[in-house]
């Protein structure tokens, strides 16, 4: 990062005034706040520690940390040296160009940021590209991929920025619970002020039913796929038509499909299977809906659950794939794709 002087927006008051034109009503006046948190780097740096030589331990340990250091720096100048070259980053406070970002946490292996709503999914989409490069050497080995899981959640600026936080924090620490040592998001808007001081997994329990706070990495979203979300929701709503999607959503509420397995099938086998026969039924006419309106297979493999890519265990939860779509396709579209031969494949 070259060496120049940063103006930031004073307060989130400032972060959000005089937002693009032609934003969608609910976008306007909202915050993104991200939270990521490394994925087992207290076990890494007590692998690095565990040696038979303790000289030899600690020069481990302090390397690993030396690089994840390192990692922050990387992190922080990639994405600063990249707002400042987006318009939608950029505002006016106090007559002065500042830049629509606050950081909240900065050390460790936790960082927290706020950006305007508006360019919520382009951030992250910039963010996982520089994660996916990040390297650390681990137990004396030669430099591996790190990885982080991600919560972002979206609310009105005049939310209390520590509840916010704590919802990003809650998505991240969910996003941990999708297997593998791979970069995981999770997203969640908020529609209002006083829906920011609950759990994110009691939100969707009132959605979908006491069983999905038992999968809570569910709802997880591959970091190395985010210009294809991107560009599938974009598709999706090109296609199908969101008046469509919302008919198909409310059917599924009116009809009890959209908790699906009920609130606790495992106590009540004859229900168990009642439900998986409904909620089978009901996904087999959407994706013969889909169809009728012309939407590509692969989309409709999508929104019916088949392909993961809008919710990593939509086998499980086939209605969470268009609960994201409806959901967050407003905060998607708030800007226009950029261009994936640019964005390195992970990012936009």
């Amino acid at each position: 990062l070259d060496k120049q002087t940063f103006a930031f927006a004073n307060d989130f008051e400032a972060m959000v005034d005089n937002p693009p034109e032609g934003l969608p009503p609910n976008v306007t006046g909202k915050l993104a706040v991200i939270f990521i948190d490394g994925n087992g780097f207290t076990k890494k740096r007590e692998r690095c520690a565990d040696h038979h030589s303790v000289e030899e331990g600690f020069k481990n340990y302090r390397r690993f940390c030396l690089a994840l250091e390192r990692n922050g720096g990387l992190i922080l100048a990639g994405l600063l040296q990249w707002m400042r070259g987006e318009p939608k980053f950029l505002g006016k406070d106090n007559g002065e160009t500042c830049l629509r970002f606050e950081t909240l946490l900065f050390g460790g292996d936790d960082v927290c940021f706020v950006v305007p709503a508006w360019g919520g999914f382009a951030f992250m989409g910039k963010l996982q590209e520089i994660l996916a490069g990040l390297r650390a050497p681990v137990a004396g080995q030669n430099e591996t991929p790190v990885t982080y899981k991600a919560g972002m959640v979206f609310a009105d600026h005049k939310s209390p920025i520590r509840d916010l936080r704590r919802v990003a924090e809650s998505l991240a620490y969910a996003a941990k619970e999708t297997s593998g040592d791979r970069n995981i998001v999770q997203v969640m808007a908020l529609e209002g002020l006083d829906r920011a001081d609950l759990d994110p997994q009691r939100l969707r329990g009132e959605l979908f039913g006491k069983n999905v706070r038992d999968d809570p990495g569910a709802f997880g979203l591959e970091g190395s796929q985010w210009v294809k979300i991107r560009k599938t929701v974009q598709q999706i709503g090109d296609k199908a038509g969101r008046s469509q999607l919302h008919k198909w959503y409310a059917k599924a509420e009116a009809e009890g499909i959209l908790k699906l397995l009920g609130d606790d099938p495992k106590t009540d086998p004859l229900k168990t299977e009642e439900f998986t026969k409904r909620t089978q039924d009901f996904i087999d006419k959407f994706g013969k809906r889909l169809g009728e309106l012309d939407v590509p297979g692969d989309v409709c493999d999508v929104l019916t659950g088949k392909d993961p890519l809008l919710a990593s265990n939509a086998a499980r939860w086939p209605l969470l794939p268009l609960h994201h779509v409806l959901t967050l396709a407003n905060y998607i579209e708030a800007m226009p794709l950029a261009d994936p031969q640019q964005a390195g494949g992970g990012g936009s």
